[in-house]
């Protein structure tokens, strides 16, 4: 079809193209009565191709079989007019977690698990079908904008236990290289430690911000996975040994030492992270000194008056040991741990004193300053909550 974005394919009128990849592209679609929808077609320059015709229609197959609430739900196939063949699915409205870690980096560790679960719950459930995915990598799993994750592209799927339906040649290499198991590299079966395999190298990416082997050349990357020592994410990342430890033994070169399921690589993960947050996880006594400034009128004068006041206090309370909780154009909460030995404000009462002086005195009509005393939580040296940093009124 020469101009598919003026089509109407089995009553779905194409529109924009979201997307294309080696076998199809993705077309948003409407249909009266229907709510936006996607359609991918295969590229009409493999029409004539038999092989790509079979494997772009199994995808349609194997994401019916699987009809899990992490992959995408399929509606209807078929072929347009020109005999291309097409499925029809859901749209999905978000962003791939490749971009979403390219904006951010690395990615926190409860983040990281939230993403993982739903994604080794589903490949579960898929590998119970015998669908093996092949290619999982942070460009095929999706973060929507009401927060389901989904895992994309099963277009080059494994079916276990199918025979005459296999799409692929003996020793052929299927795959993408970033995240290409050793066996998927040498031509050999695949199994579900296949994915244990791309679940370890995602798990590394999230975590570190990284791939496991980044290199210019796809020879030596391919020849990395396959045969190359693996790397500790704790290399590029600050995680625990434990959380190191999973992830070198899903990636780990003999599929047979893997994690025997997706689900047990995220019970073990998620054993680990538990764990590391667990051990740097402690309650404090501290003190919090909280401050806020009246208003300050229109007069640029008193604003940059109010300002002077508040990193005067500021600097005081650094000086004493305060940290800084949280702070503004009008206003701060600094911590400061108590001594175990003294667990008392009374080490601090002069310079609590005198920035308090100072804020009421110097600061416009109306200003707060309160001091309290309670139980700080911390992760690692990281103030990560408690009740006395709750805002005084």
């Amino acid at each position: 079809m020469s101009d598919r974005k003026a089509a109407t394919i089995a009553g779905y009128t194409l529109g924009e193209e979201l997307g294309q990849g080696g076998f199809g592209t993705v077309y948003r679609v409407q249909k009266d009565g229907l709510p936006d929808r996607a359609l991918k077609i295969l590229n009409s320059e493999l029409a004539c191709v038999e092989l790509a015709g079979k494997r772009f229609e199994r995808e349609f197959a194997t994401l019916r079989a699987v009809a899990h609430p992490n992959c995408v739900k399929v509606f209807e196939s078929g072929r347009d007019g020109d005999g291309n063949p097409y499925f029809v699915m859901e749209l999905l409205e978000g962003r791939d977690l490749l971009h979403h870690l390219r904006e951010f980096g690395r990615l926190a560790h409860d983040e990281v698990l939230d993403i993982l679960e739903p994604l080794c719950m589903a490949l579960e459930v898929a590998h119970r079908k015998g669908v093996i995915h092949r290619d999982i990598k942070s460009s095929n799993v999706f973060l929507c904008k009401d927060g389901r994750v989904v895992i994309l592209d099963f277009g080059i799927a494994k079916l276990l236990e199918a025979p005459g339906m296999t799409l692929t040649m003996t020793n052929q290499i299927v795959g993408t290289a970033c995240a290409m198991s050793p066996e998927q590299l040498a031509g050999r079966e695949v199994s579900p430690q296949t994915d244990v395999y791309g679940l370890g190298s995602l798990a590394f990416h999230m975590f570190t911000g990284r791939i496991p082997f980044d290199t210019d050349s796809l020879t030596l990357t391919q020849y990395l996975h396959g045969h190359a020592a693996r790397i500790a994410p704790s290399a590029h990342s600050p995680v625990s040994p434990e959380i190191d430890q999973v992830i070198l033994r899903a990636m780990a070169l003999d599929a047979s030492t893997r994690h025997t399921s997706s689900s047990h690589f995220f019970k073990e993960l998620a054993r680990a992270v538990v764990g590391e947050q667990e051990g740097n996880y402690r309650e404090v006594q501290a003190i919090v000194a909280y401050c806020r400034l009246g208003a300050c009128g229109d007069s640029t004068k008193d604003a940059l008056a109010a300002i002077d006041t508040l990193d005067e206090a500021v600097s005081m309370l650094q000086e004493s040991g305060f940290v800084e909780v949280c702070r503004g154009m009008r206003g701060f909460s600094f911590a400061r741990v108590l001594d175990i030995a003294s667990p008392t404000v009374a080490d601090s009462d002069e310079v609590v004193d005198t920035v308090r002086r100072l804020i009421l005195g110097r600061g416009p009509g109306g200003s707060v300053f309160s001091v309290r005393q309670g139980v700080l939580e911390m992760l690692g040296d990281k103030i990560s909550g408690g009740q006395v940093l709750e805002p005084i009124e």
